[in-house]
């Protein structure tokens, strides 16, 4: 994340959607966790894939929720 934040903002959008295309279902709840929080802290939220990026990620994250223990894959 540290050096999405030294990108040109104009190429920052393109770096944020490349490290989310990874498949967040493969993540660790732990992972994803750490990547919300750096995105939020890294971030300004007025860039309009930020707000997107946290969505999709509290998305993941509740369907883990939403399953317990049932496969959710």
């Amino acid at each position: 994340m540290p050096a999405i934040s030294a990108l040109p903002k104009e190429e920052r959008a393109n770096a944020i959607q490349t490290i989310l295309s990874e498949r967040l279902e493969d993540r660790s709840v732990e992972s994803i966790l750490e990547m919300r929080d750096e995105v939020a802290q890294q971030f300004d939220a007025g860039i309009p894939i930020i707000p997107s990026a946290l969505d999709l990620i509290d998305g993941q994250l509740a369907w883990r929720e939403i399953a317990g223990a049932a496969c959710w894959r």
